[in-house]
């Protein structure tokens, strides 16, 4: 297994930072696409621009694997 960070940013800074164990990159990114539409289904976003949101994933604490933008998920959800 290999560790990954999702990294989630408002806009203005990092919010939360998630570690976890997963297989491999595409496994991670599945997670953070995941993530991503649960928050929108939820309406957690709210009232925020959702255009500056997004997700980075990471493989073992530095290596950028994917970075996933809200506002390209919005038409799913």
């Amino acid at each position: 297994m290999t560790k990954y960070r999702l990294e989630f940013f408002e806009g203005i800074g990092t919010d939360d930072v998630v570690d976890i164990e997963l297989q491999n990159d595409a496994e991670a990114i599945a997670e953070a696409h995941r993530i991503a539409g649960e928050l929108l289904q939820r309406g957690f976003l709210g009232d925020q621009v959702r255009s500056q949101w997004m997700i980075r994933v990471f493989r073992d604490e530095d290596q950028a694997v994917e970075t996933i933008y809200f506002s390209d998920l919005v038409a799913r959800y």
